[in-house]
Order: C-alpha cells, then structure tokens, then sequence
C-alpha cells in the first residue's frame, strides 16, 4: 500500500514556483558536497549515546550534545615498500653507427735514412709521417700510400699499442711508384695513439712518400679467431 505525502497548499506552491524558475532562468540548486572539495569529511558526534552522522559542513553545524569531528578520504602517505626484483632484460637494440678517423698527408719528404731492423719496431723510422689520435675502443685500421724517387727501398711500419703491421716497397729506377699497404687491429682500453712510421731504408739518393692516409674505423667486437688449418 503506498502512501501519500500531502503538502499545504502553500507549500507546493513554493516548490512548484523553485522549479519553474530554475527551469526558466538556468539556476540550479546546489547538493551538499559529501566530502567537502578538499576531501575532508565532517561528522557529529553525539555524546549521549555515541551516534555518528556525516554532515555538509556548508550546510549543517553540529547540534547542542554533539561533537564535530573531520577525518580526511585519503589517508596519510605511507612509508615506501621495498624495491622489487629487477626485471627481465630486454631485447638488444639496433646496433649504432660506426666511427671512423682518418688523416692525410699528399707528400712526405726528407725520410729518415736508416738501418733499422724490423724487430725494433718501436723506434724504426724515428719519428711517425702519420698520427691519428683516437677515444677508447676497438678499431680496424689501415695504412696506404705509395713510394717513389730514386732506386733503392723504402720501409714502414703500422703501430697501434703492440700490434703492428710493416713493409718495404723496392724501387728499382727513378721512374716507379710502388705501394704501401698495411692493417692491423686493436683495441684500446684508453684514448690512444696510431702511428705510420717509414724511413728511407739505406742506400743513395732520395725517396719520398705520396697520398699516404691513416684510416681508423671503429666496430662493435673484435673475434680473434685460430688460423691454424
């Protein structure tokens, strides 16, 4: 059975008058806001009895025999967890481009004459014709050039740490240009230096170096593999 909520006339008519102006004019009547924008929640506490209600606080104060009471939605901040496992790594990236350092030098004159035998690597031809100054890494590194000027040999060797490469180019007249060719890798831990030393290896007259280039290309891995058939 339902029952029937009877307003006085008075009263219905006030709150048929409300909605017809809210509907006409755009005004809206605002509800109590339960928690407040901040997020505190307000209540009142009765102290006969214990009774809890939650109020708005914009709209309702606590009674006479109440207390008011306000608690936040979110609770503080706790303490930070323990760090998880670390995940599983993921796939390797593409691989970066190369680096590649290089000098040049159109004509080396004036060649140290020496004797220097091959086993004294490191201060055959005295001073370097070429230098490259390269970072850190691993490197295939070339040298090349050509050998011309009276009969007689010119000698060089490639330096890069303890890996060396060296060659002697023969000129048997004034009228020959012969080549120079030689690679080595290494790889350097620090910032480092490559050298191309040569000498006018004995003999008489004079012999020169033409278009010799140091050529360093930086790579990822250096495999040093057995030869052995």
């Amino acid at each position: 059975m339902l029952g029937r909520i009877r307003l006085r006339r008075g009263a219905a008519f006030a709150l048929t008058a409300a909605i017809g102006l809210a509907a006409i004019g755009g005004i809206s009547v605002a509800t109590g806001a339960i928690p407040s924008g901040d997020g505190t929640i307000h209540a009142c506490y009765g102290k006969s009895g214990g009774a809890v209600r939650v109020i708005d606080a914009f709209v309702t104060n606590c009674k006479s025999g109440e207390t008011a009471l306000t608690w936040n939605q979110r609770g503080p901040q706790g303490a930070p967890g323990q760090n998880g496992q670390d995940g599983q790594d993921g796939a390797p990236g593409p691989r970066g481009p190369s680096d590649i350092y290089t000098t040049y030098r159109q004509f080396a004159d004036s060649l140290p004459d020496t004797s220097d035998p091959y086993d004294d690597l490191f201060s055959f031809g005295r001073e370097p014709v070429l230098k490259l100054d390269v970072p850190a890494g691993s490197y295939d590194i070339q040298a090349k050039g050509f050998a011309n000027g009276d009969a007689g040999n010119v000698g060089c060797v490639l330096v890069a740490g303890q890996n060396v490469d060296g060659t002697i180019a023969t000129l048997p007249n004034n009228f020959t240009a012969e080549s120079l060719v030689m690679q080595v890798t290494h790889v350097f831990d620090n910032p480092g230096r490559i050298e191309l030393r040569c000498t006018d290896y004995g003999g008489n007259g004079q012999r020169h170096l033409k278009w010799i280039k140091l050529h360093a290309t930086k790579v990822e891995t250096i495999h040093v593999l057995d030869g052995t058939p």
